[in-house]
């Protein structure tokens, strides 16, 4: 088997920030990157993102009101909560975090779809369990059949409503090539922000955010190594 990073452990952060920053008008965005030492470089990241940890929806209960003001934080998303039947042989659906978990989050690709797995897709491919490991919990989340996605923001608990974000990060699972698993941020008008690569940490976990003070970001694009997660490989 050709051994190449496919899996995506923990969407670790989903934020939407007010306009707010410290940081200058016009200044560059603040990438955090870590092989290996992930806890760090997330700790990191969320400090940039604010002070808050948001749990749920209700944190976004008054947004329609003319006089709202998005409240300063982030949003961390785990595998781990996801229902038991969605798990392992059955596929998620593509709006799972925004409706069943009202996290703001939707993700799609143009594989067959996606799955959390509770056993490192060891069912789909006994060799997976040599490779990766979850990084929280016990689950890891991928698409299948293909190594792209995409990942858009709603907000959080109304389904429907597009959202922005200032900063989004993710955690993969045994990145061993350099400059090949990575992130494109995308503007509402499908303008690209940048791309940024993952730094490779062999069968273990790398973290890689990208925070913008003065710029919205409406869709992330990730590549899980060079190949896609399926039974053949």
């Amino acid at each position: 088997m050709n051994k190449t990073a496919r899996t995506l452990t923990a969407l670790a952060t989903l934020a939407v920030l007010s306009l707010s920053s410290s940081l200058a008008q016009g200044s560059r965005p603040v990438v955090v990157s870590s092989g290996c030492e992930v806890k760090g470089a997330f700790d990191r990241f969320t400090s940039l993102l604010g002070p808050t940890r948001f749990s749920s929806a209700a944190n976004w209960s008054g947004y329609q009101n003319a006089d709202w003001t998005p409240p300063r934080g982030y949003r961390h998303v785990t595998w781990d909560g996801v229902d038991k039947k969605f798990t392992d042989y059955n596929y998620i659906p593509n709006d799972y975090f925004n409706t069943s978990l009202k996290q703001g989050l939707l993700y799609s690709t143009k594989g067959n779809g996606f799955r959390v797995s509770s056993d490192v897709y060891g069912y789909l491919n006994p060799s997976y369990k040599q490779l990766y490991k979850p990084y929280s919990g016990y689950n890891l989340f991928s698409p299948l059949y293909s190594n792209v996605l995409d990942v858009s923001f709603e907000t959080p608990g109304y389904k429907g409503d597009r959202a922005r974000v200032h900063g989004f990060g993710t955690v993969f699972a045994d990145v061993d090539k350099a400059n090949v698993t990575r992130m494109e941020f995308f503007d509402e008008g499908g303008y690209s922000l940048g791309l940024w690569y993952a730094e490779p940490c062999d069968y273990g976990h790398s973290f890689l955010g990208v925070y913008f003070a003065d710029r919205w970001v409406s869709k992330v694009r990730i590549w899980l190594g060079d190949k896609p997660m399926d039974a053949y490989q």
